[in-house]
Formats: structure tokens, C-alpha cells, sequence
């Protein structure tokens, strides 16, 4: 990696004076941080760089690291200055990396007399700012002045970001009393000082010998006196049911006098009221006359605050692991502008774009070929294989399914062979302990036939098509007529593979940078010594690079778009819920049981999997998630879902599967349902047998037309970015095994694209 200090800005931040800055690099905080001693029981705030960073220096910050504590340390300015006739500019960046559910993540900016051994929350400042979350209903970002000895807060509400990445606060306050607040480099809100805050006496106020006129009429309409309620409406709300029978066994001395049952009277016109009419003699809503205030007096100073010499931390948490870092107080933008690119700015030869099994084993496989490349792995989660790479059955398929002559079908079978070598170099766990397809019906063997010569004619190892007493020999507790046996199918955990392709990325030479969600990928221009360079726009700073590829599993469509690309095909999540065979039960299985695909519908059918740690899995189905990464019916994102059924290549897909859907849904509600399938492979199953387990989320991409895409999808950039920028838009099932297979073929396509 090279890191590229922005250096365009020097000839514009030459007069800029920085008045204090702190960046936590090393232990020599606390020769400038002062605990406070107001409290014997304050919090401890120690240097860390949390669970997640990308460079551990850099990225190191000051922590809370108690539970329900208040903290409170202070650092004084090298020296202190005054604001007059120039701008102040406040900058932090503050990391809620524990999920905040309450608590502060803001600065107090004092003037220079301040005790710091007494430093409390009642401690004057000038100005108070930062993040303040307290449950659901706060989630703000404090702008707080002190004026003429009392504390004012911003009427307006500025919301902060509620999440576990660094983000970056800037307070930008004027001569001019105006005010600007950024959040991650970009403008959340700006006004007048006056404005904004209670800072002074309002300039108008309501004249208090005006009154309003007591024949002031301000209702605009009003009843009709002529109107005249009629003689039958008045009729009971409720009846008794006229075609209710006593019933014959009604006793009326020992169950009491029988009374109908009461409905609803149709003939129930509700409370009459009189009908509305315009008032004649309406004048309109009255507003009361204001006058000048005479206590009103203009103030072109309220920004100006002669003392700024401290600043300090005084918060109240109640969860602990928020870190605070880059903090900055200057008096120039330009100057807060380059601290902000610094913080992320690096230039790499190539960037990779998601952290799942493709893009590591991407990743991988472009250091292997050409270990003198700069090639750096962006992820938006804390840590890789979050998603669809962690999430599966863990299946080593075969290519039994794919259509032949299909990239499934090819990079399957070439994948399968590579991954079993990768596996063993590792010592990575995993059993070869194979696969039944099984006919259960009659019906199903021409099925099983036609399926039997597409795997022939893919080239799959060691199949071949068995009957029903071979059926019992292989899985004693299995029922079913014929089946395909691939004794080549195995089992793994492709988490666990994934982390190994991580890690040989690491050791090559190549950076992997978490918590890092793409914002957009701009067109190349010249820049950084004569080079053409990509921005890739982070949530916090700014990546170079010549040459991307991405591979963003369930956000490949959105991804693919920023760099101009068709919209098609689109990614709708389908999540598929397992179950569990319970402990005592899993002797009844210990190889893969599938069914036979039935070609009508999209997806496989629930089947049995034994997994590399012992446990044996059912399922899955095959439901509409409600977010991207929706694990439960609780996940929601009211976007997400629009996007997806708003969609009419998926509206066009609920037409032609609807009752397939409603199964589904049927059958992940009810276990007993999804059991039932079971049974049919494996009757001595019950519902007590089984528990419920975890759950994926499947990135389904789907033509415009209501298709489902069922093959590997690989497309190019547009426009300015087509030379330089290649896509993985969809990769499912079976993209774990074939991962090795796939990295291989896209990274020969960019070394000839990108002529590396």
C-alpha cells in the first residue's frame, strides 16, 4: 500500500493554523489527556483500535471500556486563541463499534482556565458537539453554544448515524454567525446562529394591548338552523338476530331466560348532527399584531468567543466501546478537508470489492499471478464471509444439476477438483461423504434419468444411478425406488475456506480493509503523479486504485449500477431457513439425500446434509427475505422490500410460483409441514426430532422478464469505467465450490483487460 497524503491543498492551507490535534497514535495521550478526579468512579478510557480497523496505529482511539459509567478527561491547547473575524472548525471521528443502545460520543471545547482535575458536567464550555444516542427516540448530533453564561441547544434536529462504523463530525462555525455540520465530509445542516439557536431575544413579540374583537367570527363554517333531524332516525345500534333459534337443549331454569344473540342494525344511521354551512359572518383566522421587542438588541458577535484553550470528553455510557479519534480544532476548512482525506486515502493497483468466497479467492488468486501488484480486498462488514460465504449447507457439489455446456456446469466440475486439493494442502476439515438423488415415486424416475445424463455429459466423477436395496445399503434409514449416487460430494465449511483464502491474500501482500461500505465508484482522472486512478468512495474517505472488480453477492445489482451497467439482471433475496436433527437423532443420517429437482420450480426441494462439525441439517426452503441480509420475519428493510416487489420481473415471478411461494411460506411457518417433505426420503422422521436452526440469505438474480438467472453472470463497466472495472453480478450456488474455478477464470480475464 502507499498512502497518498493530500498534498493539492498545501498552497491553500499555508496560513492555516491548527490548534489542536489528536490522532491516539501512541501512549504519549496521556502527557496531554488529564483524568478527571471530580468523581472517584469515573470510566477508564484506554487506547485501543477496536475489533475491527484497518491499520492498527492508525486506527487507534481512545475507548471507553466500562459499563454504565461516566468519563471525563481533558487535554489544554498548545496555546489559546481567539475567533475574531475567523472561522472555528471542530472535527472528530467517533466509533460506536458495541452497537450503542445509550450514551455520549461528543466533545466539550473550553476556554484555557479550566481545572481539569475538576473537569465535570457542569464545567463551562463554549461549545458542546458531537453524536447522542439514548434508545429509538434520540439519535442526534449536539450543537450546544454557551451565551452570556447560559447553554443553548440547536432547534433543529440533526440525526446522527446509529450504526458500528467511524464516522466523521464536523462543526464549521463562521464570522458571518453562520454554521455548517458535516457528517462523513457532507453537509447535514447549515443556517444562522440567530436562526438556529435561542441565542437572543426574539425580534418581534405579540403586541400585548391587542385583543381579539369579541364579535370576531373565526369559525368558517357553522350548523344550518333550518336543518331538521327526521322522525326515524333514531334506531337502535344493535338487534337481536332475527333467524337466532333458542337451542333445543336450552333449559330455562337451569340456564336462564334465553336471549338472541345481538348484530348489527342495518338500519343504524349513527349520531345525527345537523349539516355545516358557510358562515356568513366569518372573518378569517385572527392573528394577533406583533411589535418590535424592545429587548431585542443585535449581536454581530455570537460567534465569537475570545478563550478556546481545552477540550475535553465528559459522557455518561452505558455500554461501553465507543472510541474517539482525529480530533481537530483549526481555523481553516481546507485545512479540515485534507486531515479528513487523510485519515483513508491510499492507492492500490487493483481493489476488490466484497469480502465473501468469490471476491477472497479473487482476491487471492490476482497476488498469486502477480505478487507485485498492490491489491487491496474492501469489505462493508467488521469481518469477512458475513453473508452468503458463511451462511450455506456447505456442500461440495459435484455438477450434477447445471445445464451442460453452462459456466455452472464447467467451473462446477473444474471447482470441485480444486477446492478438494486446496482443502487437503490446508488441512482444512471436510468429508467426502457423498450424495442421493433419490426417486421416491414412480413419476420422478424419467426425471432422475434425464438428470443422470446431463451429470454423464458434465463430466461428474465416480456417479452412477442405483436401486432401492442400494438405497438402504448406503443410508440404511433412506427410502426411495432409484437414485443417482455421487460419492464425490463432500462437505466443508466454506466460512472456514473462505478465511483461509483471506489469509493467504494477507500473507502475499495484500490488504483487506473491513467496515468499509462502497458509496460510489467515480470515472477515472489524472491525478496522484501522473496517473489515472479510480476514486472508490468510502463511507469515511477515499480508495485509488486503477483497476476494480467486484464481487458483492446480494448487492451486485446496486453495485454493478454505479459504474453504469443494465439494472438486469436484479438481486432478490430469498432467505432459506434449516432445521436441525437433534443430537440423539443423528444417526439417521450421514450422507446427502436430495430429491429429484422438479423443473417447474426454481429451486432444489428440501433435503438432508450432514455438516463437517456433526450436525445434520433439513431443509432449506425458499421464502422472500424483506431485506438484503433478512434472516428472520423480524428483518425489515421497508426499502429493500419495496425494491423488491415493485420490481416487475418479480411481480412477474410471484404470478408464475405463487402457490409454489405460499407453500413455503406455509411451510416455514409450520415444522410439521416441512417434516412432512422429509418423510418421504426418511419415514421414521418426526417432528420431535428435529429443532430449528439457522438460516441464509440466497442472492436470486432474476431477468426483467420474471426468469430466474440460472447460470454465473460476469459484465463489464460503461462508458469512462468499461476498460478498467469488471463485475461478478451473480454467483450462487454452486459459487462456493466452483470458487477456486471462478477466481481463476475472472482474474485471466483482467489480466487480459487490464493488460497487467
Amino acid at each position: 500500500m502507499k498512502p497518498i497524503f493530500v498534498i493539492m491543498v498545501v498552497a491553500s492551507v499555508g496560513l492555516a493554523e491548527v490548534y489542536f490535534k489528536e490522532e491516539f497514535s501512541d501512549d504519549s495521550w496521556k502527557e496531554r489527556w488529564v483524568q478527571s478526579k471530580h468523581k472517584e468512579d469515573y470510566g477508564e478510557l484506554v487506547l485501543s483500535h477496536g475489533k475491527f480497523y484497518g491499520d492498527e496505529t492508525r486506527d487507534q482511539g481512545l475507548k471507553t471500556s466500562q459499563d454504565a459509567k461516566f468519563y471525563a478527561t481533558s487535554a489544554k491547547f498548545p496555546k489559546p486563541f481567539s475567533n475574531k473575524g475567523k472561522s472555528v472548525v471542530i472535527q472528530l471521528t467517533v466509533k460506536h463499534e458495541q452497537n450503542i443502545d445509550c450514551g455520549g460520543g461528543y466533545v466539550k471545547v473550553m476556554a484555557s482556565d479550566i481545572n481539569q482535575e475538576d473537569f465535570h458536567g457542569d464545567t463551562p464550555y463554549n461549545v458542546m458537539f458531537g453524536p447522542d444516542i439514548c434508545g429509538p427516540g434520540t439519535k442526534k448530533v449536539h450543537v450546544i453554544f454557551s451565551y452570556k453564561g447560559k447553554n443553548h441547544l440547536i432547534k433543529k434536529d440533526i440525526r446522527c448515524k446509529d450504526d458500528e462504523l467511524t464516522h466523521l463530525y464536523t462543526l464549521i462555525l463562521n464570522p458571518d454567525n453562520t454554521y455548517e455540520v458535516q457528517i462523513d465530509g457532507e453537509k447535514v445542516e447549515s443556517g444562522s446562529l440567530e436562526a438556529d439557536w435561542d441565542l437572543l431575544p426574539a425580534k418581534k413579540i405579540k403586541d400585548p394591548d391587542a385583543k381579539k374583537p369579541e364579535d370576531w367570527e373565526d369559525k368558517e363554517y357553522i350548523d344550518d338552523a333550518d336543518d331538521k333531524k327526521p322522525e326515524d332516525w333514531d334506531k337502535p345500534e344493535h338487534i337481536p338476530d332475527p333467524e337466532a333459534k333458542k337451542p333445543e337443549d336450552w333449559d330455562d331454569e337451569m340456564d336462564g331466560e334465553w336471549e338472541a344473540p345481538m348484530i348489527d342494525n342495518p338500519e343504524y344511521k349513527g349520531e345525527w348532527k345537523p349539516k355545516q354551512i358557510k358562515n356568513p359572518n366569518y372573518k378569517g383566522k385572527w392573528i394577533h399584531p406583533e411589535i418590535d421587542n424592545p429587548e431585542y438588541a443585535p449581536d454581530d458577535e455570537i460567534y465569537l468567543y475570545n478563550d478556546w484553550g481545552a477540550i475535553g470528553i465528559d459522557i455518561w455510557q452505558v455500554k461501553a466501546g465507543t472510541i474517539f479519534d482525529n480530533i481537530l480544532v483549526t481555523d481553516s476548512e481546507e485545512k479540515k478537508d485534507s486531515e479528513k482525506d487523510e485519515l483513508i486515502s491510499s492507492c492500490f493497483d487493483v481493489v476488490i470489492v466484497g469480502g465473501g468466497i468469490i471476491g477472497c479467492a479473487t482476491a487471492r488468486q490476482l497476488k498469486l499471478l502477480r505478487p507485485s501488484l498492490s491489491i487491496a480486498l474492501i469489505e462493508k462488514e467488521s469481518e469477512i464471509a458475513k453473508h452468503q460465504s458463511g451462511h450455506n449447507s456447505g456442500v461440495l457439489h459435484a455438477g450434477i444439476y447445471y445445464q451442460p455446456g453452462s459456466l455452472k456446469a464447467k467451473l462446477c466440475v473444474e471447482g470441485i477438483d480444486l477446492a478438494y486439493d486446496y482443502l487437503q494442502q490446508k488441512k482444512i476439515p471436510f468429508k467426502k461423504c457423498g450424495k442421493l438423488v433419490v426417486a421416491a415415486e414412480a413419476e420422478e424416475i424419467p426425471k432422475l434419468e434425464t438428470l443422470f445424463a446431463r451429470a454423464k455429459q458434465n463430466g461428474c466423477k465416480e456417479i452412477e444411478m442405483v436401486g432401492s436395496s442400494q438405497i438402504t445399503e448406503l443410508e440404511p434409514h433412506c427410502r426411495g425406488l432409484r437414485a443417482i449416487w455421487s460419492p464425490y460430494t463432500g462437505v466443508v465449511d466454506w466460512g472456514l475456506v473462505t478465511k483461509h483464502y483471506a489469509e493467504d491474500f494477507k500473507q502475499s501482500g495484500g490488504e483487506i480493509i473491513c467496515h468499509r461500505p462502497l458509496k460510489s465508484i467515480k470515472p477515472p482522472g489524472i491525478d496522484r503523479f501522473s496517473t489515472t486512478y479510480y476514486d472508490i468512495l468510502l463511507f469515511l474517505g477515499t480508495i485509488h486504485t486503477n483497476f476494480v472488480i467486484t464481487c458483492a453477492g446480494l448487492f451486485s445489482d446496486r453495485v454493478a449500477a454505479m459504474s453504469g451497467c443494465s439494472e438486469f439482471p436484479k438481486i432478490v433475496p430469498f432467505r432459506g431457513e434449516y432445521l436441525f436433527l437433534k443430537p440423539e437423532k443423528r444417526n439417521l443420517i450421514s450422507r446427502n439425500i436430495y430429491p429429484v429437482p422438479d423443473p417447474q420450480f426454481p429451486f432444489l426441494g428440501v433435503h438432508f446434509t450432514p455438516t463437517v462439525y456433526g450436525e445434520v441439517l433439513l431443509g432449506p426452503n425458499a421464502i422472500l427475505a424483506f431485506k438484503r441480509e433478512g434472516y428472520t420475519f423480524a428483518d425489515v428493510s421497508l426499502g429493500d422490500l419495496f425494491e423488491s416487489l415493485t420490481f416487475s420481473g418479480m411481480r412477474k415471478l410471484m404470478l408464475k410460483y405463487g402457490v409454489f411461494g405460499m407453500q413455503e411460506f406455509y411451510r416455514s411457518v409450520f415444522v410439521s409441514a416441512q417434516v412432512k417433505q422429509l418423510q418421504k426420503f426418511v419415514p421414521e422422521l418426526k417432528v420431535g426430532d428435529v429443532t430449528r436452526g439457522r438460516a441464509g440469505v440466497r442472492a436470486q438474480a432474476i431477468d426483467r422478464n420474471g426468469a430466474l438467472v440460472d447460470d454465473f453472470v460476469f459484465d463489464d463497466g460503461q462508458g469512462d469505467l468499461a476498460a478498467r472495472l469488471l463485475h461478478v453480478r451473480n454467483a450462487p450456488s454452486p459459487g462456493a465450490t466452483s470458487s477456486l474455478a471462478i477466481a481463476k477464470m475472472v482474474v485471466e480475464n483482467a489480466l487480459n483487460k487490464f493488460k497487467l
